[in-house]
């Protein structure tokens, strides 16, 4: 499966949460590796489980989290899912965090070419 360059900085927290979570697969359980994902300039990801094909690429930014799922012989050029949460974050006050729960939280999925 073609990489592109391992950054230098370790893999996000909100990945391995992700992976504690994830189903395991004939005993296995996800592992988290570092990666650079085309479309993000902060490090990002690659959530892989042994005997399945492809990996899910998370690239966490401060507003929004990024989702591509990685397939053999295919790089994610855009991810696949974007999970938007500016509205609820940093609200304090319950009233305030309700209302912006609204507009917030979204989620974003990119259509299937062809």
């Amino acid at each position: 499966m073609a990489t592109a360059t391992t950054p230098g900085t370790a893999a996000p927290a909100l990945a391995h949460r992700v992976a504690e979570r994830l189903p395991h697969r004939d005993g296995n359980a996800w592992t988290v590796a570092q990666y650079a994902a085309w479309w993000a300039n902060r490090p990002a990801a690659r959530l892989i489980q042994a005997g399945r094909p492809g990996a899910l690429v998370l690239a966490e930014h401060p507003w929004r989290t990024e989702i591509a799922w990685q397939l053999d012989e295919r790089e994610p050029y855009d991810p696949d899912l974007t999970l938007d949460r500016s509205g609820a974050r940093g609200a304090r006050d319950p009233a305030a965090r309700s209302a912006a729960s609204g507009r917030g939280n979204r989620c974003h999925v990119r259509p299937e070419p062809g």
